[in-house]
């Protein structure tokens, strides 16, 4: 089905962002070459690209003069060093680290995305392919959103690229796809679009997984028409849960109405989040002292009214 990514990329190490022009797309690193000499990389739906020269490297990456033999055109290949986000939240959510430190860890990478998103939208572009697969992480937490190779203009402007009007049919990842993606409704598809795929994004922080997974192909796309969601669970926080459903709303009308609007809602979520933990700390750790004393008499019975034990929660699922 033309314009749909349904590959599974596992791999590690290091993305590329390949440019030339408005052009950009993501090249699988781990078929790149590390030889000084020509190296090859296949890009899904558009490679293979052939790294011919180095052109500069930083803190950050390299940039390789590159050849894209589909087309027959030079362009520019950047690689960034970093780790798949994908790879991160599937290691830390197999890990023991408290649930609330996950979240907040990979809620503070969203915050990122959501900045690139908002600088696009700002110069009139659509990403359409938003999931953690496309985020390179840095060592320092420095966040790299790849593969703009779907990427649409609101406004079209002739010979720089793809636009929303232009677009025939399903275009994006099923498991992450808006509706109006799903079915192919290019007069429906623009800012809002990318504020569903953030949402997604999210549940896919909170559960792991894609929201509308399927058994198969057809499956997922019909999830993906429909909206049909999984629930996000108990164990994710409502505050979280609300903004998830928010963003993913069926109909664009009914989403954040930015990609700001959206990280907004995600930074107080965080505040929220860190100052009940802090007063669930300072009551235990108050408790903890009066339990010590025995002349205190200060026992569970003596908590003052609306106080609370902090609960321990398990990694949303």
């Amino acid at each position: 089905m033309p314009g749909i990514d349904d590959q599974s990329r596992r791999d590690q190490g290091h993305g590329f962002t390949v440019a030339s022009g408005f052009s950009l797309g993501f090249v699988d690193a781990s078929r790149a070459g590390e030889s000084a000499g020509a190296a090859s990389a296949a890009a899904p739906g558009g490679g293979p690209y052939i790294l011919r020269r180095l052109i500069g490297e930083g803190g950050q990456g390299e940039v390789w003069e590159a050849w894209q033999t589909s087309l027959g055109r030079e362009v520019a290949v950047k690689r960034v060093s970093g780790s798949r986000w994908d790879e991160l939240i599937r290691r830390e959510r197999a890990g023991d680290a408290p649930a609330h430190d996950y979240l907040a860890r990979h809620l503070a990478i969203l915050r990122g995305v959501c900045h690139a998103v908002a600088y696009a939208h700002t110069r009139g572009i659509v990403h359409l392919d938003l999931k953690p697969s496309q985020v390179i992480v840095g060592e320092f937490g420095e966040v790299f959103l790849m593969d703009w190779g779907i990427a649409a203009r609101l406004v079209p402007a002739p010979g720089r690229g793809r636009a929303v009007a232009d677009i025939r049919g399903p275009l994006g990842t099923p498991g992450y796809m808006a509706p109006e993606q799903a079915t192919g409704d290019s007069g429906a598809i623009g800012v809002a679009t990318d504020v569903y795929l953030l949402g997604a994004t999210a549940y896919h922080i909170a559960t792991g997984r894609a929201p509308h997974a399927g058994d198969n192909l057809a499956g997922t796309m019909d999830n993906a028409r429909l909206n049909r969601v999984a629930p996000l669970g108990n164990a994710v926080p409502p505050r979280l849960a609300l903004i998830v459903e928010r963003a993913m709303a069926h109909s664009p009308a009914a989403r954040f109405a930015s990609a700001e609007e959206f990280r907004l809602a995600v930074e107080a979520f965080l505040g929220e989040a860190s100052h009940e933990r802090e007063a669930h700390a300072i009551m235990a750790e108050c408790e903890a002292r009066c339990s010590a004393i025995p002349a205190c008499g200060c026992t569970n019975s003596s908590r003052p009214r609306g106080a609370s034990r902090g609960r321990h929660t398990t990694r949303p699922e």
